[in-house]
């Protein structure tokens, strides 16, 4: 499975987007423990149906199918449909802090898991299925509602990002790409559903 994991971060064009999908389905069933038949049950299909997505998938199951996964598994629909290239990650620095620098190797031995798929989930290569979410935060000893990287704008007032906007425009420097990134991802989010104008929060040198 971890070999696997790098076909998450593609281009999600028509081909790569099946193969992204099946891999995110595949994993949230492992993650979360639910077989075909659960699946099946679910989403009103049958197993056969959902081994195929698995295995031979052909093509992204139509819209309402896709919404009946992401509300099974509790992860958004872009993230399941393979439209979202970066998946909401764990949030490694608080799991580092509270189980150690070895935080996945140690987690990933109480929940049974390779310390690989985890890495990839505080990476944002892979999706975190809300019942993963929860084990994982009990295993660390942690609030629940602080296991996955923090949103960085849940507001909807316009007035909010551009602040917001306008602060990283004049430190930007002191960002690395890294973050940069993060912030993008967070911002595209917010921008889906304003009008606020999308501006290139790049610092000089970031690609």
């Amino acid at each position: 499975m971890d070999e696997s994991v790098t076909t998450a971060v593609a281009a999600p064009d028509a081909e790569r987007r099946v193969q992204v999908f099946s891999l995110r389905l595949a994993h949230c069933m492992k993650v979360a423990g639910l077989d075909a038949g659960a699946v099946a049950e679910a989403t009103g299909r049958s197993e056969k149906t959902v081994e195929g997505w698995v295995f031979r998938c052909r093509k992204v199951p139509p819209a309402p199918t896709v919404r009946r996964l992401s509300k099974l598994f509790g992860v958004p629909v872009d993230e399941v449909s393979g439209l979202k290239g970066r998946c909401r990650a764990l949030d490694a620095s608080r799991l580092r802090g509270a189980v150690g620098p070895d935080w996945d190797g140690a987690l990933g031995e109480v929940l049974g898991l390779e310390p690989g798929l985890l890495r990839a989930m505080g990476s944002g290569l892979l999706p975190v299925p809300d019942q993963l979410a929860r084990r994982v935060a009990a295993a660390a000893g942690i609030d629940p509602g602080k296991v996955m990287e923090p949103r960085l704008f849940d507001g909807t007032d316009p007035g909010v990002i551009d602040d917001a906007v306008s602060r990283i425009r004049t430190s930007s420097t002191d960002l690395t790409g890294g973050q940069v990134m993060r912030l993008m991802d967070a911002l595209d989010e917010w921008f889906a559903h304003s009008s606020v104008v999308v501006v290139d929060i790049r610092p000089k040198g970031v690609a």
